[in-house]
């Protein structure tokens, strides 16, 4: 019985530290935006709803799972910014959502991802093609505007 037991915590143990931690998302952009000017880092804006599509478990996997995409994560600070339908939003949440999602997002899609600069100047979007061609040019761009 002990020797089962040991197996289910090192099997538990093992999953646990092969997920992935790098990607550390804030919903404070305040916070957020702050870290960026002071360290000049890049903002990753990940407009995301309720829904958990096709396309948002394709952006998982393929764009924040990558290899590319981890080894730019020290150039980057990363925002969830969910949409104006999401429970559970603080007042704050909401308003940060809804002026982000209107500058960054006016085309109001989801999920998306758009980088800025530590100026706040666009440096990559993907809100069109979300599809594995549209998320490695997205992942070109953003790596040449690093």
């Amino acid at each position: 019985m002990k020797k089962i037991l040991l197996l289910v915590i090192c099997v538990f143990s093992l999953n646990m530290f092969g997920q992935d931690t790098t990607n550390n998302w804030s919903n404070d952009y305040k916070t957020v935006l702050e870290t960026a000017k002071s360290q000049n880092k890049a903002i990753v804006f990940y407009f995301i709803d309720a829904d958990n599509s096709e396309k948002d478990r394709l952006i998982q996997s393929e764009l924040f799972g990558s290899q590319e995409f981890k080894s730019l994560a020290s150039k980057v600070v990363l925002l969830k910014v969910y949409s104006l339908e999401t429970s559970g939003l603080s007042e704050a949440q909401r308003a940060y959502s809804k002026r982000l999602i209107g500058h960054y997002n006016p085309q109001n899609k989801f999920p998306a991802s758009v980088t800025v600069d530590a100026n706040e100047m666009v440096i990559a979007t993907l809100n069109e093609d979300i599809n594995t061609a549209g998320i490695t040019t997205y992942l070109t761009v953003l790596k040449s505007g690093l």
